[in-house]
């Protein structure tokens, strides 16, 4: 063999090699502890007859997230909002009526207890006490599932989940997620070699109902959400992740008057790992 072909198959093993690392998994020690800060701003509005109602939430989250075990593959993960702060600004119509402000803090809310395959694949996700399941899943941080195959520049894949939330009146409320992921880069970024995906033309639907007496209601809706996710290679945790989406609701009721209310949600979120 010549030095010239020592020297490509040398090269070709020690690139073939760091491409075989570069596969995501949660990997978090035992016992480990780990912090996040989630910032969003919601923006809500629907429209009533001839005057639009505004609405707006912002919250600041300080999440937990604790490796409780990890036992034939499975990690067991307790994913907890240590402090939650939530300023609502509801009520405000046009040229009628100002905005009203409360503010709305909880601390010390039990951890959701989670356990998932080293891809991200949720196995259970169980409350262990009182908590505030919407806020908890809304600030995940284990959401992403990722995808079997070693990542390079380009590569992308989809993650497709379904959940359900309670609706007034016993009612339930279906909704749909599809989000694409693609592999923009590689960098370091606090110390540590991260990916850097792209959250692209996710789209999503909502759908449900429930009976308030003679009046029934029914609510369907899409979602369109883009960002971008650093996520850190050796434990597969998010250090920052940069999130909007917009959403189209209609919601009908139909009784003793039947009547459509079209509304548009604008979000905004920041997840950041503090350590």
């Amino acid at each position: 063999m010549s030095q010239l072909s020592l020297l490509l198959a040398v090269w070709c093993a020690t690139a073939a090699a760091g491409v075989a690392q570069e596969v995501l998994r949660y990997d978090v020690a035992k016992n480990s502890r780990h912090e996040f800060t989630l910032d969003a701003e919601v923006h809500q509005t629907s429209s009533m007859g001839e005057a639009d109602v505004h609405n707006t939430i912002t919250s600041h989250h300080a999440i937990a997230l604790t490796a409780v075990d990890d036992v034939l593959g499975k990690l067991t993960l307790d994913v907890a909002l240590d402090t939650s702060n939530v300023t609502l600004n509801i009520g405000a119509i046009d040229n009628v009526l100002d905005a009203r402000d409360s503010v709305v803090r909880q601390t010390g809310l039990s951890p959701i207890r989670y356990t998932i395959l080293p891809n991200g694949t949720v196995v259970s996700a169980l409350a262990t006490g009182p908590t505030s399941r919407i806020a908890v899943e809304f600030s995940n941080p284990i959401g992403i599932v990722f995808p079997s195959t070693p990542l390079v520049q380009g590569a992308s894949w989809t993650q497709t989940l379904t959940d359900s939330v309670p609706a007034a009146a016993n009612g339930m409320l279906v909704y749909t997620r599809t989000r694409r992921y693609t592999v923009e880069r590689f960098a370091d970024t606090m110390g540590t070699r991260c990916v850097v995906l792209s959250l692209r033309g996710s789209s999503g639907n909502a759908r449900g109902g429930s009976t308030l007496g003679d009046i029934e209601l029914t609510l369907e809706g899409e979602e369109e959400t883009q960002g971008t996710c650093v996520i850190e290679l050796s434990t597969g945790l998010p250090v920052l992740i940069e999130a909007s989406s917009s959403t189209s609701i209609r919601m009908a009721f139909v009784g003793m008057a039947n009547i459509i209310v079209p509304m548009t949600i604008e979000r905004r979120e920041t997840l950041r790992r503090r350590r």
